[in-house]
């Protein structure tokens, strides 16, 4: 059962008649870090998905695992995200969230909804503190705009 059927938002999200404001995978920028990779399609819709054990006592972590952003079809890693107003209801882009999460199995389907939920509000809220067209990059827990 569908649970997310409302169209409200969290208080940061940009949502106009264009559409939402979310992250994307591109390749503007790649090789500025040595790590640098984009396994995406560019203009893929990304995630935050993976974390190394150390993250919570080291927030700056350079680690490959808090460098990547996550594809949300082919579940493969950007090192390069651009914020992006696509034309998406917030009801289909929880969706995406929620299809990557059952596609991983690791939840059941409620649990899957909620999570969702969460996540696409935190991406929302991210891309909402940067202007469209940013190429952003990951350091940890830390989203930081990236030197052009």
């Amino acid at each position: 059962m569908n649970t997310h059927d409302n169209e409200q938002l969290n208080g940061t999200a940009r949502h106009t008649s264009d559409g939402l404001t979310v992250l994307v995978a591109t390749t503007r920028t790649q090789g500025y870090r040595p790590n640098d990779c984009c396994a995406c399609k560019p203009g893929e819709m990304v995630t935050i998905a993976t974390m190394c054990d150390r993250i919570d006592e080291l927030a700056d972590c350079n680690c490959t695992l808090c460098s990547f952003f996550t594809g949300l079809e082919c579940d493969r890693a950007t090192t390069t995200v651009e914020v992006a107003q696509l034309p998406i209801t917030w009801n289909d882009y929880v969706t995406q969230h929620h299809l990557r999460l059952r596609r991983a199995g690791a939840l059941t389907d409620s649990d899957s909804w909620s999570i969702a939920t969460q996540v696409a509000e935190v991406i929302t809220s991210i891309a909402s503190d940067f202007p469209v067209g940013v190429v952003l990059q990951r350091q940890g827990s830390a989203i930081l705009r990236r030197p052009e």
